[in-house]
């Protein structure tokens, strides 16, 4: 599995990526704009991502334009329903219009911040409905 982790927060941006290590080839991108050339870069290389991590507040591109960019992309590419990026939307807004928003987008689940290990992976297999790597309690790189 390869996912790419954005988000112009660093401490959140390392947390994610070293909580997603664990499991899979993980990637970084700082602002929408990284996110979207590594996107493109990745399906040139016909090694395409299969979950990115997505922050909703970022300067530039924030996290809904990005994903409505992805979504054209695909569109164009001929990606199917079943090809396509998965995306969880990471925030500290929880209310339930934000939510609404980001699922109406086309974004396949959300994480709400702080997050810990537990939480992130349990979004993930239930994005994918498939066992994961389990976490080991002693390696959480969660950092509480």
């Amino acid at each position: 599995m390869r996912i790419l982790v954005v988000d112009d927060e660093s401490v959140s941006r390392l947390k994610l990526a070293a909580i997603l290590s664990a499991i899979a080839d993980c990637d970084a991108a700082v602002d929408g704009r990284e996110a979207m050339e590594a996107f493109e870069r990745a399906w040139l290389d016909m090694r395409p991502y299969d979950l990115m991590c997505l922050d909703y507040q970022m300067p530039g591109p924030d996290g809904m334009e990005v994903l409505s960019q992805i979504r054209k992309k695909e569109e164009q590419l001929g990606v199917g329903p079943l090809a396509r990026l998965r995306v969880i939307m990471v925030t500290a807004r929880s209310e339930i219009g934000v939510v609404l928003s980001f699922l109406s987008a086309g974004c396949d689940e959300y994480i709400v911040k702080p997050f810990d290990a537990a939480t992130v992976h349990d979004k993930i297999k239930g994005i994918f409905e498939a066992p994961l790597p389990p976490l080991e309690p002693g390696r959480q790189p969660d950092g509480e």
